[in-house]
């Protein structure tokens, strides 16, 4: 986790350094591959050893276990009820910021 929190604030010193020897070294494409190499490498490693922290998704795969385990269809998580188009989620995701903003001001 500190590798990926650190590359944003360490890009803007290491970026030059590291694009200027490879492009003196090598051809000027190797800069943009050496950025898609470690860009891969970090989600790789996120996938892998970040766990989920979402609750509704731990309660999702939870009651997809039991159901399996069991073989009982009666085990369901909130999140599985819910019939939710992609619009509707994409809809709620953006105005929810907009919404608390306005509760905010408003407050002040």
């Amino acid at each position: 986790m500190a590798f990926y929190t650190v590359s944003p604030f360490i890009s803007p010193i290491l970026g030059p350094l590291v694009s200027g020897f490879i492009n003196q070294n090598t051809s000027w494409r190797w800069t943009y591959y050496v950025v898609i190499i470690w860009s891969t490498v970090e989600l790789a490693l996120l996938v892998l050893f970040v766990p989920e922290t979402h609750g509704p998704t731990i309660l999702k795969r939870e009651a997809q276990k039991m159901r399996k385990e069991t073989g009982e269809d009666r085990r369901y998580a909130p999140a599985e009820r819910e019939q939710k188009s992609f619009v509707a989620a994409l809809k709620k995701s953006c105005t929810t910021p907009f919404s608390e903003f306005d509760e905010g001001f408003a407050e002040a």
